[in-house]
């Protein structure tokens, strides 16, 4: 992994400060959600050192009053200087806009799931699902409904996620030979036998249907 140092400026506070941002990584594998294989390879948060406001990326505009007055506040404050990965994703999921709400809570969900609290992880994985399920109905994408679909299947909704690749299973026909079509079979399958258990991006290579 290669980071960089650059200046972020705070979408809360305007204050400018200097962060590592990762400019380059080989990531072997990672789970069918995305999911690094290692809890220590779960994105890091840009907090800033004057306000804590918490941000997934380094760009950005400003952040609206509602939030502000969210990062002013104790219960954020007190989350956001947690030594918790969990924490301070809570803390940034409590001032996330729709531009980022998805994001963290990805990172939240997986940071659950290394603290061992699978309950926590289940209802962040349901929540996450919603939202992409609201970007679906706005710009319906293949990789947004495969991700949904893996959603499900985590959480063993098996009736709607098959439901939701039944949906675009003629675009998947188009598709054959393709990598997304591998994901598409592999998924179904996953679906079919009941499997709701993390799956590595490279099982999906050697699947044949």
């Amino acid at each position: 992994m290669k980071k960089i140092e650059k200046d972020i400026k705070c979408r809360c506070c305007g204050k400018t400060y200097q962060a590592q941002v990762i400019a380059s990584r080989f990531i072997p594998d990672t789970y069918l959600d995305g999911k690094p294989l290692s809890d220590r390879d779960i994105p890091e948060l840009y907090i800033c050192p004057e306000c804590h406001y918490a941000a997934v990326d380094a760009v950005g505009g400003e952040i609206d009053a509602d939030a502000k007055s969210v990062v002013g506040g104790d219960e954020y404050q007190r989350l956001i200087t947690s030594d918790s990965h969990v924490d301070r994703y809570k803390a940034a999921l409590m001032s996330a806009d729709e531009n980022s709400e998805r994001y963290i809570l990805q990172g939240l969900c997986w940071s659950y799931e290394a603290a061992g609290d699978d309950k926590a992880a289940a209802e962040t994985r349901r929540r996450l699902a919603k939202v992409i399920a609201g970007d679906i109905g706005t710009a319906p994408k293949i990789d947004d409904i495969l991700l949904y679909v893996e959603c499900m299947r985590r959480l063993g909704e098996f009736a709607e996620a098959g439901e939701t690749l039944e949906s675009i299973s003629e675009e998947m026909e188009k598709a054959k030979g393709d990598y997304v079509y591998k994901i598409y079979s592999f998924e179904a399958a996953l679906v079919r036998r009941g499997d709701s258990e993390q799956h590595l991006s490279s099982e999906v290579p050697a699947y044949e249907d």
